[in-house]
């Protein structure tokens, strides 16, 4: 697709090639809701650019990222019809299709399917041969379908087989699927899987690390080597977001629960609960019914027999979508007999709801889990009671039961709609949910008669959460005139005036928030004027604000300009910058952009107060910009060299920096090494940012000049080559091509 995407660049598609070249990645990352993101834009610029094989290029990386389960059955099945029509049977990811149909089979139903996927990778094995980079996804595929049919020893044959057929191709797949490892683990030849899953050098955190690292978890433990094990069990919250790792997840985590060495509690059965939603909501029936296995028993191990009432009422649902449903009938009557065995007895509760709601509040070390049965019999008994109902919904929330949890509401609210505090509770955990849309308006108009005030402050937080900023700034200035006391609407209407850019307006309403705020809030509403305040130029509101965090600024008045150390930007999901800190919440970016990299070179920008997740120790702290306040030099060229030495070197950018140039160094000694005649020398690679009033021909003199006592050869070719002189830029070109510069 290389090639693809240059024609894409040069026939001015180019947010096209952009959303391509990021797409594998995305999905091979398991970022799957940027795949979800990426995938609706993509395929429309393809459409009408009339760009069929992109298309199909497109629908293959979603199904390879989403596509395993019966819930993407229809769509596999329309791709590899799309692929193969005659027109675009020569298209290279035709035969992908192909594989995306296995894929979707094995994830809906391996075992059931396997005979079938069996036959269409064979014959599409048929068609390529080892050079292809599809050639490996094929041999996966036929590994894990006799895998299924647990046809072990032949899969192990095969995946070998498919390695060296590469291998005399010229192809190295050893950084991919771990295609012998699976059947050695069926095999229980632990030390060998594990030897086959051993991290590769320099990997990087994506589908296939978190394979071998869930697979060499399997090996340690049949090994038994637990403590090796449980350093190499996957956090969960990676895992959490790709279904494919779930159920391997979860038995390492059941034999390790059975060796006790991992704690079988409400918490683990919250994130089991939401990996069997996951399951059923993609359509994985197979795995989802083993994993709802493991969650019943898990769940009856620790008491919890709610818990494992909903397990197997998901087991029977996911059992129900397979070929042979009767291959879950196992599961289905070990559960059913454990529950059996623990009928459990109505909770006896006090004389009122109250009593009630008092003696579970003042539980310290409640566990939600255990909660459940008495927050039904309260429910049952005080149906009218909305604080239980509320118990009720947040224990059901913990244990990772969300659409239950909320059904509780919607019925009380639906119950009792003369009941104002029962619409604004189901309302406000919607939008915190972000389940924004018709149902929030619908009980922002039952609020209406009951209080007005408080349906329009729905409308507003509803509005911001969906990005609808002119009228969740009409909604909050409508409160805010009716109300002067309403800070939540003061702080929304703020918000929604800096995303509009009228940082004037919104340093109105952080003004309003200060002049009403408690003493446990000033210090919040300070950070928030901060940022109108800077970008407006309010520099005494800065200072006052600044004072009453204890925040120590230069001078008396004026604008604020400090080396206040190195943070780290965010301008985009995906694009980020180092900076120095020039004020409290202003920054200069350093980095300097090229080639297709994001330009925010010389920025001065002001930044939201807080931090993007947390730094790890030694790392950079990360704030979101806010608004870019004045843009720095936007053309940029490499420089790549002899380390002319510390001394020389900060001269350098001392000097042109004074200049309004921005320099980045990206590689530098000990990484870093050149070698002139036979002799190792310090290399120097970066990229520099040329000030808009400096011509190309100046620039290139300015280098000339500052560089001309250097004793090793220091590159600027593109410089070179853009200002004209032809001169230097054969002498660059010549030193580049000697010590393989660029």
């Amino acid at each position: 697709m290389h090639d693809v995407e240059r024609e894409l660049r040069e026939s001015g598609n180019e947010r096209l090639a952009e959303l391509i070249d990021r797409l594998p990645d995305a999905a091979l990352d398991d970022q799957n809701a940027e795949v979800e993101a990426i995938v609706p834009e993509a395929l429309a610029l393809a459409r009408s650019a009339e760009l069929p094989w992109v298309e199909i290029f497109i629908r293959h990386w979603h199904l390879q990222a989403t596509g395993d389960g019966f819930e993407k059955v229809p769509y596999a099945v329309e791709t590899l019809e799309f692929s193969h029509r005659e027109e675009h049977r020569a298209c290279p990811q035709s035969v992908c299709t192909v594989q995306d149909l296995a894929h979707a089979y094995s994830g809906a139903d391996g075992p059931g399917y396997a005979e079938e996927r069996l036959a269409v990778v064979e014959e599409a094995l048929e068609r390529i041969d080892p050079s292809w980079d599809c050639f490996h996804c094929m041999v996966v595929e036929k590994v894990n379908a006799l895998s299924d049919l647990e046809r072990y020893e032949e899969a192990l044959e095969v995946a070998r087989e498919g390695r060296a057929r590469a291998a005399a191709a010229g192809r190295d797949y050893g950084n991919a699927e771990d295609d012998v490892t699976t059947p050695l683990l069926r095999l229980r030849r632990f030390q060998e899987a594990l030897e086959s899953a051993a991290p590769r050098r320099d990997e990087r955190d994506d589908t296939f690390a978190r394979w071998r690292q869930m697979a060499r978890t399997e090996a340690l433990i049949g090994l038994g080597r637990i403590d090796d094990a449980l350093a190499e069990l996957a956090d969960p919250e990676p895992v959490l977001r790709e279904p494919r790792y779930h159920l391997g997840w979860a038995q390492d985590v059941e034999r390790l629960v059975r060796r006790g060495r991992l704690t079988n509690d409400w918490r683990l059965g919250g994130l089991l609960e939401r990996m069997v939603a996951a399951q059923v909501e993609r359509g994985r029936a197979w795995d989802g019914v083993q994993l709802a296995a493991i969650h019943g028993r898990l769940a009856l191990w620790r008491g919890a027999t709610v818990t494992a009432r909903k397990a197997l009422d998901d087991m029977r649902a996911l059992a129900a979508r397979l070929r042979s449903p009767e291959r879950a009938h196992a599961f289905v009557r070990a559960l059913e007999a454990g529950l059996e065995r623990m009928r459990e007895r109505e909770p006896v509760l006090p004389e009122s709801a109250e009593a009630f709601l008092d003696a579970w509040r003042a539980e310290e070390r409640s566990d939600p889990e255990l909660d459940l049965e008495r927050l039904h019999a309260a429910r049952r008994r005080w149906p009218d009671e909305l604080q239980v109902a509320w118990g009720l919904h947040s224990a059901l929330e913990a244990v990772g039961r969300e659409e239950d949890s909320l059904t509780v509401l919607r019925e009380f609210a639906d119950a009792h709609v003369e009941d104002a505090d029962a619409q604004a509770m189901l309302a406000h955990t919607l939008i915190d949910a972000g389940m924004v849309g018709e149902e929030v308006e619908r009980l922002a108009e039952r609020l209406r008669p009951l209080d007005e005030l408080h349906a329009v402050w729905l409308e507003a937080r509803a509005a911001y959460r969906e990005g609808e900023m002119e009228r969740a700034r009409e909604r909050a200035e409508w409160i805010v005139e009716r109300d002067q006391e309403a800070l939540n609407a003061r702080r929304i209407a703020a918000l929604a005036c800096e995303h509009l850019k009228d940082f004037e307006a919104a340093l109105v309403h952080c003004n309003g928030v200060l002049g009403h705020a408690g003493e446990d809030r000033l210090a919040s509403a300070h950070w928030d004027r901060l940022v109108p305040a800077t970008i407006v130029g309010d520099w005494e509101a800065v200072r006052a604000s600044a004072a009453a965090l204890e925040i120590d600024v230069p001078g008396d008045s004026g604008p604020i300009d400090v080396d206040a150390g190195l943070i780290r930007l965010r301008f985009a999901a995906d694009d980020f910058v180092i900076a120095l800190r020039t004020g409290p919440v202003s920054a200069r970016v350093l980095n300097v952009g090229l080639r297709d990299e994001p330009q925010h070179a010389g920025d001065l920008v002001v930044f939201d107060a807080e931090p993007v997740g947390t730094a790890a120790e030694g790392e950079l702290i990360t704030f979101p910009v806010v608004h870019v306040v004045a843009e720095g030099p936007r053309r940029a060229y490499p420089f790549d060299g002899v380390d002319p030495g510390d001394d020389a070197w900060n001269a350098f950018v001392d000097t042109l920096r004074e200049e309004g140039w921005v320099i980045d160094v990206r590689y530098r000694e000990p990484e870093y090494q050149l070698e002139v005649d036979g002799e190792q020398r310090p290399g120097i690679y970066g990229h520099l940012a040329v000030p808009d009033d400096v011509d190309d021909a100046a620039a290139h003199a300015r280098l000339g000049e500052l560089t001309a006592e250097w004793e090793g050869p220091f590159t600027w070719l593109p410089l070179a080559e853009a200002a004209g002189d032809d001169s230097a830029s054969a002498q660059q070109r010549e030193h580049a091509e000697a010590l393989a510069l660029y």
